[in-house]
């Protein structure tokens, strides 16, 4: 008994392989488009960072003497009394430090003071000076930061192990609570350790040696930018960016664009199904038929006829017409067979007849001795 296998047909072979290379197409391009877009986002991150930090570069360096307010700030930082997050509106204490300044020192402007100017006053009115300079500072990188949507904006001071960071100055969004907690925005002189954490110090190290450099931390994204050296200590401006949001709509949208992507392939497949079934399968099935009507019938003006509808000008209109032909061989074959065999059944007879009659005309009585 002749086994029976199962029967696939070419529309549903097709079907199968186009969903398989849309399905594949998709995985593709979504992990193509996510990290196209990653890159994208950081590299514009980067681009951002490095801009913000060199305005904060400039915030420091717009005071002609900076690098002695930077170093002061280091050297005296449990001696000033900072005001933190302030505006320059009356009857703050920064106000009456620059007003009691200006009594002393009437021709002193401390926007534009050399570190020679300051450092010929008394060591009270130094002090003045670093106070009034660094809260100006600090309300300037609020700005900063609230203006360039950062998460975290700090200066800080580090060791040549990079093991430890000293907090020189750090901004703050309106309300935000200042101390030495965790996830607070730390004072002048708060000290964080950072020895277990290689990453970060990689970071900090090669932001020493290349001006800058963008690291990333889960959902977050931390930029370091070399200022320069402070009581022998190097100086880094540190931007964190929290990218969580920004990954999660990246993640949204690539997933939307991508299945809008394969739901139009879809349509697309569909529409290349019903052609391929209009313009291939039905003109193969027709001739597939055509064959087993032969085989059944052997009436070659049949199929003739029945193939003569298919006026394709392409591989399955010359297929139909050598089908065609090769009926018609077939007919004009049997029919050399048939008549080489009736000739040969004639043949065979009339031998047949003349042996019988020259038997016949034999003696076929013979005496027992002759």
């Amino acid at each position: 008994m002749k086994k029976k296998h199962l029967r696939i047909g070419i529309i549903t072979q097709v079907a199968l392989m186009f969903v398989l290379g849309i399905l594949t197409t998709g995985i593709i391009a979504y992990f193509t488009q996510l990290a196209a877009s990653d890159y994208s986002v950081r590299d514009e991150i980067r681009q951002i960072a490095t801009r913000t930090a060199e305005e904060v570069k400039l915030a420091v360096n717009e005071y002609p003497s900076g690098d002695w307010l930077l170093r002061y700030w280091y050297e005296h930082d449990d001696e000033l009394d900072i005001e933190y997050d302030v505006d320059f509106s009356a009857g703050t204490k920064t106000e009456e430090k620059t007003r009691l300044l200006h009594e002393r020192h009437p021709a002193l402007e401390l926007r534009y003071a050399s570190t020679e100017q300051i450092e010929a006053l008394p060591e009270e009115d130094q002090k003045l000076c670093a106070e009034v300079a660094y809260s100006w500072l600090i309300t300037r990188i609020n700005e900063i930061k609230r203006a360039n949507h950062i998460d975290f904006l700090f200066c800080v001071l580090t060791d040549d192990a990079y093991q430890t960071q000293y907090f020189l100055f750090s901004a703050a969004d309106p309300g935000a609570v200042r101390g030495t907690n965790y996830l607070e925005v730390y004072p002048l002189g708060k000290v964080v350790s950072v020895a277990d954490n290689e990453s970060q110090q990689e970071s900090m190290r090669y932001a020493r040696d290349h001006q800058g450099h963008l690291a990333e931390a889960g959902d977050y994204v931390d930029y370091y930018a070399y200022l320069g050296t402070v009581a022998g200590r190097p100086a880094l401006i540190g931007l964190t960016y929290n990218l969580s949001g920004i990954n999660t709509d990246i993640r949204n949208q690539t997933r939307r664009g991508t299945t809008l992507a394969v739901a139009n392939q879809l349509v697309l497949s569909l529409l290349c199904l019903g052609l391929i079934y209009l313009f291939v399968l039905r003109a193969l099935k027709k001739i597939q038929e055509n064959i087993r009507l032969y085989k059944n019938t052997k009436d070659s003006h049949a199929v003739a006829e029945n193939l003569s509808q298919i006026r394709l000008r392409n591989e399955l209109g010359e297929l139909a017409t050598d089908v065609v032909d090769l009926t018609r061989e077939m007919d004009d074959y049997l029919g050399r067979i048939e008549t080489i065999t009736a000739e040969r059944e004639r043949i065979d007879t009339e031998l047949a007849l003349a042996s019988r009659i020259q038997d016949d005309m034999l003696p076929n009585v013979f005496p027992p001795f002759p």
